[in-house]
């Protein structure tokens, strides 16, 4: 097997180390953890040291480059606390960094739980992830090497994603910066994990703030073609939309205009 794996698990107010037993960790882990306090803990679980930094931060960004920061192993899978590995995640993943020796990031496929049902969401097929097709994969499904994030300096946005000023998309934005920085990044066709997606901690709707914040996301990771990436939103989300076309792009402008300015949709 190519090296350890350690799970880097983004979460909020937890008081105890039972996030290990629910979400079946079976290697090394660091817990970030947003609470009221700083706090360091360690517990053994399966024989692997869990460790838990608890910190009075705010933003999913920050909590992930804390995990970055005080990780140890080779390999680092990214999670949020509402994932459960299957057994024998490990070794998945460390024999697919043998079987592509050359990958610094390989994304598995995740299954979901939907009102209680676990459902199969689809296996990513084996092969390179590029720029164009890399926006539909999420954090909880990438393993990077240790020594990619180090060379390259890669970290977490800390204005996107939950608790930050706009309210989603650090993880889309974490692959583009692999990418951009020369990674070589692919998909993995094999589950190891489910995650529930029964509720979002950032999508409210497709309401004024998240064409607001889409606007900003558009800005920051394409900063040359923002304004197909408006129109392409423009119409992806034309039947979903709570409101209306025109005040659906006006948004996106407002959005693509404040993140200059760094300014949320609340200002």
């Amino acid at each position: 097997m190519d090296g350890r794996v350690q799970v880097l698990v983004a979460t909020v107010n937890q008081e105890d180390f039972s996030l290990a037993v629910k979400m079946n960790l079976q290697t090394p882990a660091v817990i970030a953890n947003q609470a009221n306090c700083y706090k360091y803990e360690k517990q053994y679980y399966n024989d692997q040291m869990i460790e838990m930094f608890t910190t009075p931060t705010r933003g999913v960004g920050i909590n992930r480059n804390l995990g970055l920061l005080l990780s140890k192993e080779n390999i680092l899978l990214f999670a949020d606390d509402d994932v459960v590995y299957f057994d024998g995640y490990e070794k998945i993943i460390c024999d697919a960094f043998q079987e592509i020796p050359m990958a610094d990031v390989i994304i598995f496929s995740i299954d979901f739980i939907k009102d209680g049902i676990h459902q199969e969401k689809g296996l990513y097929k084996k092969g390179r992830v590029h720029i164009y097709n890399s926006l539909k994969y999420g954090t909880i499904s990438v393993a990077i090497r240790r020594s990619a994030v180090e060379k390259k300096n890669l970290h977490f946005s800390t204005i996107f994603g939950g608790g930050t000023l706009y309210g989603s998309g650090e993880d889309s934005l974490f692959i583009l910066d692999c990418l951009r920085s020369g990674l070589k990044v692919y998909s993995y066709p094999t589950v190891i994990a489910e995650t529930s997606q029964d509720q979002s901690s950032w999508f409210h709707g497709y309401n004024k703030k998240f064409f607001y914040d889409k606007g900003a996301w558009a800005a920051a990771a394409f900063p040359r073609c923002k304004i197909m990436m408006l129109l392409y939103y423009s119409v992806r989300f034309m039947k979903e939309k709570e409101i209306s076309m025109l005040k659906s792009w006006q948004l996106l402008v407002k959005g693509m205009k404040g993140f200059d300015r760094l300014e949320s949709y609340k200002n």
